[in-house]
């Protein structure tokens, strides 16, 4: 998924990678229409093409979106996407202040 750097996914331009682990990695992305910088999680295509988990990380996203807190990433958004060459789908978060 380190491919991605370079490449837009939606209205994010995708700068680097910020992190990785066994759900999937954190890029830094540029959102092209508001010209400000956001952090993106993609998940591993084999674990959002599964139904339970898919429901399961955007049950997670919900909740995280309605907290509040200095030490808390403030989330925006989740979408799922094609995010490579190959069509794998990928599900994504995107948040501010990174």
């Amino acid at each position: 998924m380190t491919d991605l750097i370079g490449q837009t996914i939606g209205n994010y331009q995708i700068e680097a990678l910020l992190g990785k682990g066994g759900m999937g990695q954190v890029f830094r992305a540029r959102h092209l229409r508001l010209n400000r910088s956001t952090a993106i999680k993609v998940i591993h295509a084999p674990l959002s093409s599964d139904a339970t988990f898919r429901a399961r990380f955007e049950d997670e996203a919900s909740t995280a979106a309605r907290l509040t807190h200095p030490n808390i990433i403030t989330l925006y958004g989740y979408q799922s996407i094609s995010a490579d060459a190959t069509n794998m789908p990928a599900t994504c978060a995107t948040s501010t202040k990174i």
